[in-house]
């Protein structure tokens, strides 16, 4: 008994889970063994192989190291609970075993299940929470690189720079770049959040100086754009990874060139200026992808059409400056630009982020900046402690920064889904720029691929159109009518004559196309400014001069031919028509066609060549129609006074009356002479609008509303104000300076009669004969292609004539200034036609 309580106790040892627990069936070492052990463990022996034999098992020995893993005590551990201690204490358990063996096996083996399963359950979650953050601590030693934000807009672009500027509070590897994020507010340069200022830099280089967003305008570039590249530079040498971009970078693949005159590419040049040498192997643009297509569109829509304009999508479609937005959700090109230049690109689908029910600060964080993660929950590690505590950390990354704003949606169904056919079809012609390369990676990878592989079917094809001809497509989808209409485009002459208030005119369409740089151009080429004197709005003049035989005009500083002059304005005019623009010349200096020794053939022949869009690369769609437009002005002596002021300036002591005895004076009378231009054009084919300036005047309008509303024909209200105008000016309150008429008023030409000394009389006899001349023109006040805008005294003047004789109407300007010249000193027995005109 005494033997079997031993056994037994070592039994109950054996039910311990310990990797000594077979420690008592080895053999004693030989030196320690006596007789009687020895006896003791030859029976144990035989009872093990007659119990293996009985029960037909194949149990592995017992191992010899004591340092078993789990799963071999396991293995071992059913065995060693039936191993009894003698024969005797066998044959005395055998009972035991024979009436309740199958339920202590079954106990034993369920015990069993559950001890490994729990065990696995513990070490599979230990081992799942390693792998989770060994996996990510290992994303986190990834080289130092830079993202390179590019957008475009309307792609979660704004909240993901707001939360690049929160998560690099909390990163030691990351920074984000923002020359001012440690200064006060009186030092910000831009009136936006930090995580916009990196717009700051990207208006600098655009030359937008007075932009709204920057707080002192104008501001000062250089100043900008050198804080950006010594705090990319000194965070960069830090070790430091670092965000830049903005959605702004759009303007990249922007098909026309900025008020300041910067395209796309310098644009993109200046912002590369400022990244650090030799980091292009190391920098990762970041383009977003966004489908339906469409539904990029729409949104473009409401942020523009309906939040800034309160137009329906209909309206926003067919406005002027529409288009001039649209490369804003044009993502393929970016990414052709990018490629060319050699980078490597990240293109991220946002559908596929959004199926993962991924926000933007986890994309940004576990998958752009490799943040380390937990790959559950796509939460940053070094965020996981904050974010618990803080619900405005909370708040500012899981809500977007942008808010989305409905508006009138007057398309159909079908119309919609026409315009995202279209713009799928423009998609495939850059499909070689994603797969012709291994540059370009796409994640999250949901409609773009699918939508890609549709290009070779249904006969879509891949040749690239532009996007302008997409523009087309969206217009007659949405109003094929209204398409024709809408693409009819105009190329207004102003010219002239001198002292009209159309040199006014000049000066304002030069801003007016500025403002409107999408939709008008004013032809001044740069290049005119190495040649002449005057400045942009006075270009046009050079042209003439040239053409006119003038090549040794005191305004120009060099010697040009005019073969050579007219190349660059053919250069500029066929530029500006290929960008199908509206175009407005301007020079009163055309009056010089019906000048003497103007040579007037030449000028007008070489301006309507110049002109005309047979010369010229111009889309078939696009129907031009050329409007000259001259100013008629009266009382005629006013004009007369007008000519004498202009060349008393170069001679001072040069009187009234002296200026009508002078015989030189008559070459100048070509500048005052309307009628003999509106004849000139109406001969050629050209429509013709001829503008009463009194009656402008007396209607209360100034010369910037009737440019903009009547020959242009922009949207004004019903006040007569131009709604672009309008607009521009709550940022821009200088352009009311730059659109004022500094022509003269009505003081002004009282001075002027009071110095010219001119007598009542004298100004009764001028005016008739004046307006007697214009007689000469009065059939062509029914052409069927001239136009009188504010008409008041012109047909007043001209009904005078069924009065006058033909007779006593000048034939010509010689006569006319020999009869007005006569009226300065009574002397009319010099010209009896001057005697008997004015005794009427």
């Amino acid at each position: 008994m005494q033997h079997t309580r031993s056994t037994n106790k070592k039994h109950s040892q054996t039910q311990k889970f310990s990797p000594n627990r077979n420690s008592h069936l080895r053999p004693d070492p030989p030196s320690t063994r006596s007789p009687t052990t020895m006896l003791k463990q030859r029976r144990h022996t035989t009872t093990r192989s007659r119990m293996i034999k009985n029960t037909q098992s194949q149990k592995p020995d017992p191992p010899a190291n004591n340092n078993s893993s789990c799963e071999e005590a396991s293995s071992s551990f059913s065995y060693k609970a039936l191993v009894p201690g003698t024969k005797k204490g066998f044959r005395k358990k055998s009972s035991f075993f024979v009436h309740r063996g199958k339920t202590h096996r079954f106990l034993v083996l369920a015990f069993l299940v559950f001890f490994v399963l729990a065990w696995l359950a513990t070490t599979m979650t230990s081992s799942h929470r390693r792998s989770r953050e060994i996996t990510t601590a290992n994303s986190s030693k990834l080289r130092q690189k830079i993202l390179f934000l590019a957008g475009p807009h309307k792609t979660g672009s704004s909240t993901i720079q707001y939360n690049s500027f929160l998560i690099s509070k909390f990163t030691e590897s990351w920074a984000f770049v923002d020359p001012w994020a440690t200064k006060d507010d009186q030092f910000k340069v831009v009136k936006l959040g930090h995580e916009k200022h990196f717009a700051a830099l990207l208006f600098a280089l655009r030359g937008q100086l007075n932009h709204p967003y920057f707080v002192n305008t104008p501001a000062e570039p250089e100043k900008i754009i050198n804080a950006f590249r010594e705090d990319i530079e000194a965070k960069w040498n830090q070790g430091k990874s670092i965000t830049v971009g903005s959605e702004e970078i759009d303007f990249a693949v922007a098909d026309y060139e900025d008020e300041s005159g910067i395209n796309g590419t310098q644009f993109l040049d200046g912002i590369l200026s400022t990244l650090p040498a030799n980091t292009k192997h190391v920098t990762e643009v970041i383009i977003a992808y966004r489908s339906p297509r469409a539904k990029h569109f729409l949104s473009l829509w409401k942020e523009i059409g309906v939040a800034q304009w309160n137009q329906t999508l209909k309206e926003f479609i067919f406005h002027h400056e529409s288009y001039s937005h649209f490369h804003t959700i044009d993502i393929l090109p970016l990414i052709d630009l990018f490629v060319q230049r050699g980078y490597k690109i990240l293109l991220v689908d946002i559908g596929g982020v959004r199926k993962q029910n991924l926000r933007m600060f986890q994309l940004l964080a576990c998958h752009l900046m490799n943040e380390p993660c937990d790959t559950e929950t796509h939460i940053p590690l070094e965020l996981t402690e904050v974010l618990a505590k803080s619900t405005d950390l909370q708040m500012a990354l899981y809500n977007d920064v942008n808010v989305r704003t409905d508006g009138v949606m007057d398309l159909e169904k079908h119309q919609i889904e026409q315009i995202e056919e279209s713009i799928l079809q423009y998609d495939c012609g850059f499909k070689d720029a994603v797969y012709g390369n291994n540059l370009v990676q796409i994640i999250f990878d949901d409609t773009f691929t699918k939508n890609m592989n549709q290009c070779n079917n249904d006969g879509k094809g891949i040749e690239r159109i532009s996007r302008k001809e997409l523009w087309k497509q969206i217009q007659r989808i949405t109003d094929p009518v209204r398409y024709e209409k809408e693409n009819q485009r105009k190329v207004v002459i102003l010219a002239g004559p001198h002292f009209s208030q159309i040199d006014a005119m000049s000066t304002i369409s030069f801003h007016y196309s500025a403002i409107l740089r999408n939709r008008w151009s004013f032809v001044a080429p740069k290049k005119v400014s190495e040649v002449f004197s005057l400045t942009e709005p006075a270009y046009g003049s050079s042209l003439l001069f040239a053409l006119s035989g003038q090549l040794s005009h005191p305004l120009f500083k060099t010697k040009i031919s005019q073969s050579a002059m007219s190349d660059i304005f053919q250069q500029e005019i066929g530029f500006q028509f290929r960008n199908g623009r509206n175009l407005i010349f301007g020079s009163t200096e055309f009056d010089l066609i019906t000048s003497k020794d103007g040579n007037g053939n030449n000028i007008l022949h070489e301006t309507t060549r110049l002109l005309s869009t047979s010369g010229y690369d111009v889309d078939s769609d696009l129907k031009y129609t050329t409007n000259v437009v001259i100013g008629y002005y009266a009382p005629r002596v006013d004009h007369l006074l007008l000519l004498w002021n202009e060349l008393k300036k170069s001679s001072t002591f040069l009187s009234f009356h002296d200026f009508l005895k002078d015989e030189s004076t008559i070459s100048h009378l070509h500048t005052i002479d309307p009628f003999a231009m509106v004849e000139k054009f109406l001969s050629n084919g050209f429509h013709v609008t001829l503008i009463d300036i009194f009656g402008k005047n007396k209607a209360g309008l100034e010369s910037f509303q009737v440019l903009a509303c009547d020959i242009m024909q922009e949207q004004c209200n019903n006040e007569r104000m131009p709604l672009f105008l309008s607009e521009h000016r709550k940022y821009h309150t200088e352009v009311d300076e730059m659109i004022r008429d500094t022509s003269v008023d009505a003081v002004f030409m009282d001075n002027l009669q009071i110095r010219s000394q001119i007598t009542a009389t004298e100004r009764i006899r001028i005016e008739k004969v004046l307006q007697n001349y214009d007689c000469n023109f009065k059939s062509l006040l029914h052409h069927d292609n001239l136009t009188v805008l504010y008409d008041t005294t012109l047909s007043a003047n001209m009904e005078k004539c069924s009065n006058v004789e033909d007779s006593m109407v000048p034939p010509n300007r010689d006569i006319m200034w020999k009869i007005i010249s006569a009226s300065s000193d009574g002397d009319y027995s010099r010209n009896m036609v001057s005697l008997s005109l004015l005794q009427h």
